[in-house]
């Protein structure tokens, strides 16, 4: 009896991914962007045995892990990037400013410009700004590891291609516009609204 109970649960959680997902990647190709993930280093965010079921959303079953992968293979279909950012501090860094500030529960304030926004959004700016070649970020400790931008097996063969017909390739996923008179932080507000 509790089988047949969770079968229309499963089938409504993997539609909801299904849908979630499409949703993400036909956003990216409107945007003629790439995709963006903060790669998290947990054990609970992948699969730890044979036994690992995807059906229930939560974090330590690793739903999250199985929308990226989701994602990831769509996006791959369509020659979209997709990327993994280092989390490390993104929550704690100033998006308009760049200096570090204080997180205190869900609300990042920053001492230095005064910018009082929710973390998590701060932290999704900081992700969406990162550079996507190798980057040196400046972490509380000093500079961090680099990071690494990989290409799709799409976009490794339209590289060589022009590579080998001697004609510049343009970046898979576009730089942020500049608008005159606005500071970094407001100019990607702008590009986000």
């Amino acid at each position: 009896k509790l089988k047949n109970i969770k079968t229309p649960e499963r089938k409504i959680f993997k539609t909801a991914l299904a849908t979630i997902t499409r949703q993400i990647v036909l956003f990216a190709e409107s945007l003629g962007t790439g995709i963006k993930f903060e790669k998290l280093f947990s054990n609970h965010y992948s699969p730890h045995d044979q036994n690992f079921n995807t059906d229930e959303f939560t974090f330590d079953n690793g739903s999250f892990f199985t929308l990226q992968k989701m994602v990831e293979r769509r996006a791959h279909k369509r020659g979209i990037p997709v990327t993994y950012v280092n989390a490390a501090y993104t929550s704690q860094r100033c998006c308009r400013c760049g200096e570090f500030g204080r997180r205190t529960g869900k609300r990042f304030k920053c001492p230095h410009c005064g910018y009082d926004l929710h973390a998590d959004v701060n932290a999704a700016f900081n992700i969406a700004t990162t550079p996507l070649s190798r980057v040196s970020l400046e972490s509380l400790s000093g500079p961090a590891e680099a990071q690494v931008f990989l290409l799709s097996k799409k976009q490794m063969r339209r590289l060589a291609k022009a590579k080998a017909r001697h004609r510049p390739v343009l970046s898979p996923v576009p730089a942020v516009p500049v608008i005159t008179g606005m500071t970094a932080g407001e100019n990607r507000l702008a590009v986000l609204e």
